[in-house]
């Protein structure tokens, strides 16, 4: 990256509060080279998505801003070594570049639906896995509906009346109320996919009422999954599949730093 083009992107990584946690610990080294790795991370993905830097760094931005301080206390506990934002753009990236190819939807839509279900992702704190599971459910119904930022707050609001009606979740899926919460904060979408499954098994009349048990929005989550197991074409988890095997978004990386060099 040419000089002016990485002060450009570090500026628009502070704007975000990017290297914010360093900062505050006066650790002025580990600031500075925060907002680079985050300004290397943006044009890594600037390749891959064919975003604007701006819309780029502002979507990984929040994607990374719920996602990895969480993660990276995960991988200190288990002694691993710790994702910086390029390998973060590296996996997260890459993921949303795959299911963007492949599932007819785009990487600004994935992203946008992300940005619209941070509260959620906050609250259950998926781990890196899972949250690759977020990513193909969110993109998935992406392509049912169009409708990015309805796909977030279906997220959103999914979790909020499953958190008021635990009890009524639990004789779904045969627990009691503490375990679907538990199911919940473990697997979030292997959850969803599981009181689906429960409520495709039971004849129409049998049925609970969705928009009551999972709020208008909820409901719309519920139904494509719902239909597509009824139906038995496995589009969950195909998109399960394709997020498990992400792009390679460093292969553009070359490309871009190329091209702002030759600016």
């Amino acid at each position: 990256m040419t000089s002016p083009y990485k002060e450009m992107m570090c500026e628009m990584a502070g704007s975000i509060g990017v290297g914010q946690a360093q900062l505050n610990k006066g650790d002025l080294v580990g600031y500075k080279n925060e907002l680079i790795e985050f300004a290397k991370a943006t044009a890594m993905l600037q390749g891959a998505w064919g975003m604007s830097a701006e819309a780029v760094s502002a979507g990984i931005g929040r994607m990374g801003s719920t996602t990895l301080a969480s993660w990276n206390i995960e991988r200190r506990e288990m002694g691993i070594q710790e994702l910086s934002w390029v390998e973060y753009a590296t996996n997260v990236g890459g993921i949303v570049d795959k299911l963007a190819n492949e599932m007819g939807s785009s990487e600004e839509q994935i992203v946008t639906a992300m940005s619209n279900m941070s509260g959620a992702v906050s609250h259950w704190a998926p781990d890196e896995n899972s949250y690759k599971k977020w990513l193909a459910l969110a993109s998935l119904l992406i392509s049912k509906t169009g409708q990015p930022s309805e796909v977030g707050t279906s997220f959103e609001r999914f979790g909020v009346y499953a958190e008021r009606n635990l009890p009524e979740l639990g004789k779904l899926l045969g627990v009691d109320s503490e375990e679907v919460r538990e199911k919940l904060k473990t697997d979030y979408v292997g959850t969803i996919e599981e009181l689906a499954e429960a409520i495709a098994h039971l004849p129409p009349s049998k049925r609970p009422d969705l928009t009551k048990l999972f709020g208008m929005e909820g409901k719309k989550l519920m139904d494509p999954l719902i239909a597509d197991i009824e139906k038995g074409t496995g589009e969950l988890q195909d998109a399960i599949n394709k997020a498990m095997n992400p792009t390679n978004v460093a292969e553009s990386w070359d490309a871009v730093a190329n091209e702002v060099g030759g600016a």
